[in-house]
């Protein structure tokens, strides 16, 4: 018998907990970017109808009762269905640069600090070994 030594490619746990983790983050964050786009797609077919629905009911008069109430057509509540439209897509898109900087650090650590090589010794067992 004798002891060689060979190079072993190991990993870093602490950097693969950290891969993990970034991971995690994007699959949640898709989950909610998937949630805030049917949000987003809501409101603005709500919006689009709001204003199809002032527009075509007032023969575009300058608004509508509604519960006796008058709601003109720029109305605030028709600016906050088409603000909450184009606000929801605002984070769909930032949701979108974190995934994209998240996925960007995953490959970095995976190319320059998951893996390490370490030398290590085995035992090999020569021909005469095998004989006894």
């Amino acid at each position: 018998m004798h002891t060689e030594t060979r190079t072993v490619k190991k990993e870093h746990a602490s950097v693969r907990e950290k891969i993990t983790k970034c991971q995690n983050l994007m699959e949640k964050l898709g989950k909610k970017q998937a949630s805030i786009v049917n949000l987003k797609d809501a409101a603005g077919l709500s919006s689009d109808d709001c204003y199809e629905i002032v527009s075509v009911e007032t023969e575009n008069l300058s608004g509508i009762y509604y519960e006796d109430r008058y709601l003109p057509y720029r109305d605030t509540e028709f600016e906050k269905i088409e603000s909450l439209h184009s606000g929801a897509e605002t984070i769909v898109e930032k949701i979108g640069e974190i995934i994209d900087k998240l996925s960007e650090h995953i490959d970095y650590l995976i190319e320059n600090e998951l893996y390490y090589y370490e030398e290590e010794e085995y035992t090999v067992m020569d021909a005469e070994d095998y004989q006894h």
